[in-house]
């Protein structure tokens, strides 16, 4: 997916903040950005802050052609096909063993599709050390657990242990939840049965599907956590969606 969207206004309107809010396409693309950038309106003389290409806002060159307004959040593209997507690198992923539903409803071991944003990090620092992102970072303890149940006020969200209601343990004897990602998804307020415990976490080995989860392999996922900021995404395709997506590379 592009990271960038073009401005097609900026040569009609002026804006004060620093130019260095601004790249080309090429390397808003590439992820090169400066500290602290911000989705603005550029103004009509601006130009790259890496000057590398001299692009220019809404003036057309031979190799970039237009100044392109940088998006604020990285969108991590999942499809039905058990791929994973970002910074142009495709890895394996595991999904549902109900595959995904736009949907999703408590207990159907499916993925749900849609935007969600990347929330915060838990991890096991008995077993990894502390990964390193701009993200929330918290390690995981033995009392920490996750509400399943639909029927409780605490329905997806994060419980002390010993808790009365269904719910999760995140302290697992396996390696899934060595270090996970939790997602907005069914968030603010949560809705009773839409679905719950939806994280980005680390595959079996033999990347088995998952009750719902996108599931990576731990590597990938220190990685891409190490390229992710406040404000990313993990998108996930509905099947139709995807099934156009495949048709349409074939043809090419």
């Amino acid at each position: 997916m592009d990271n960038a969207k073009i401005d097609d206004t900026s040569s009609n309107r002026q804006c004060t903040d620093k130019q260095a809010d601004w790249l080309c396409r090429c390397c808003a693309r590439r992820r090169i950005r400066p500290a602290g950038s911000r989705l603005l309106c550029a103004p009509s003389n601006a130009r790259c802050p890496r000057q590398a290409c001299g692009a220019k806002a809404g003036i057309a060159t031979a190799n970039f052609p237009i100044l392109a307004r940088l998006n604020t959040g990285l969108d991590i593209c999942v499809t039905p096909f058990g791929k994973l997507t970002w910074q142009g690198r495709t890895h394996r992923c595991a999904l549902g063993q109900s595959g995904i539903r736009t949907n999703k409803r408590e207990g159907d071991g499916a993925t749900p599709s849609g935007c969600f944003e990347l929330q915060g990090v838990l991890y096991r620092a008995d077993r990894l050390n502390e990964p390193q992102t701009t993200l929330s970072v918290r390690s995981i303890n033995p009392n920490d657990g996750w509400c399943d149940d639909p029927n409780n006020l605490n329905y997806n969200l994060p419980v002390t242990l010993p808790f009365a209601g269904s719910h999760e343990r995140l302290w697992r004897d396996d390696a899934l939840y060595d270090l996970l990602v939790t997602l907005k998804f069914n968030f603010d307020p949560p809705v009773a049965g839409a679905g719950s415990a939806i994280f980005l976490h680390v595959a079996a080995p033999n990347f088995s599907p998952t009750a719902g989860c996108v599931a990576l392999a731990c590597d990938t996922l220190c990685e891409l956590l190490a390229d992710c900021t406040p404000g990313d995404r993990l998108c996930i395709s509905p099947p139709h969606h995807a099934e156009k997506q495949h048709q349409d590379a074939d043809r090419i």
